[in-house]
């Protein structure tokens, strides 16, 4: 096994996408995957046909969507163990009309990539990994769901206490009565997740701040839990 191979492995090993493979599956797969770094605000392309798929080892990335009067939105946060990377009809889902799309880092990142005729034939041929798509596409149709639920019949704060509950669940680290989320976001990105203008975020910020349940710095969102 080559040295990439083996640094491919290792990142597989610790994604939840995998968690259903043998070693020796994974030892194939691995051999089939890329690893990829990119640094902080580096783009990476989300084309038509969905040539790559990418898997998160480490860091944080942001999907923006480009809308038709050139604007363009946050439409996601993804994380370790996440995937990102057109693949609707190769999970079996339906496919959306094409909306251009980026990924942005929002720290430094490390993926696993594969081609699409790789990863394809890789769902072939390990059923494993298959299911496991499958698993983690149901979350994910789960977890925008509700976040379209929230935007349409909750209040301002009820869709901003809800959004960072999911934050801290999916991505926080627990210490003692706080819980950190290691994701850098402005006002206005917090915005878009929730469907506010920034103008209410900022408010909303100002008032859980005093409230002494969030801090919010260059690298973090904190929330306290005893405030």
């Amino acid at each position: 096994m080559t040295h990439d191979q083996q640094t491919s492995l290792w990142y597989l090993r610790s994604c939840s996408m995998f968690d259903l493979c043998s070693e020796s599956e994974l030892e194939q797969i691995g051999g089939m995957a890329r690893v990829h770094s990119a640094i902080r605000d580096s783009q990476i392309s989300l084309d038509q046909v969905g040539s790559h798929v990418y898997f998160i080892k480490s860091g944080f990335m942001k999907i923006v969507r480009v809308l038709p009067d050139g604007n363009e939105v946050v439409a996601d946060l993804l994380g370790p163990g996440e995937f990102f990377g057109r693949i609707e009809d190769v999970s079996g889902a339906d496919i959306a009309p094409f909306i251009e799309e980026y990924a942005v880092a929002i720290d430094e990142v490390m993926v696993c990539l594969f081609d699409r005729p790789t990863f394809e034939r890789a769902l072939i041929e390990f059923p494993s990994l298959n299911k496991s798509l499958l698993a983690h596409v149901a979350d994910r149709v789960e977890y925008i769901s509700t976040r379209l639920v929230d935007m349409a019949f909750r209040s301002a704060n009820e869709r901003f206490d809800g959004f960072l509950s999911r934050m801290a669940q999916r991505y926080g680290i627990r210490n003692g009565d706080s819980t950190r989320i290691p994701i850098r976001l402005t006002h206005s990105e917090l915005g878009m997740l929730t469907g506010l203008s920034r103008q209410t975020v900022v408010r909303l910020v100002g008032d859980y701040r005093r409230m002494g349940r969030l801090e919010m710095t260059s690298t973090e969102i904190i929330l306290n839990h005893n405030s």
